[in-house]
């Protein structure tokens, strides 16, 4: 979050309808706060919501189930992954990291 004391180094520069503009002028003087601390303070808690929506990985409780079932049990190799994991060891026994086919 910023505060008072932080040093704004920092630009954004945008553009919007002056209708939108003229909003939030209107926000932020009812606030009695500039346009920039009412952006600043909106858009902090935006992107703090929406990076915490991405920060961990939502499945369903039948594809955990699914996941681990898969695990304790999983189905016998094809010959495509036959292939890869010859491939793999191969290419990690001659000292090459990067296999491309």
């Amino acid at each position: 979050m910023v505060t008072q004391t932080q040093t704004k180094e920092a630009r954004v520069g945008l553009r919007l309808p002056r209708e939108l503009k003229e909003s939030w002028e209107q926000a932020a003087e009812l606030e009695g706060r500039s346009l920039s601390d009412v952006i600043i303070a909106s858009m902090t808690d935006t992107v703090a919501d929406i990076i915490e929506k991405h920060r961990f990985l939502h499945i369903s409780r039948s594809s955990v189930t699914q996941m681990l079932t898969d695990l304790e049990n999983p189905p016998t190799p094809n010959d495509a992954l036959r292939r890869a994991a010859k491939d793999y060891k191969e290419a990690i026994a001659e000292g090459e990291w990067i296999v491309r086919h």
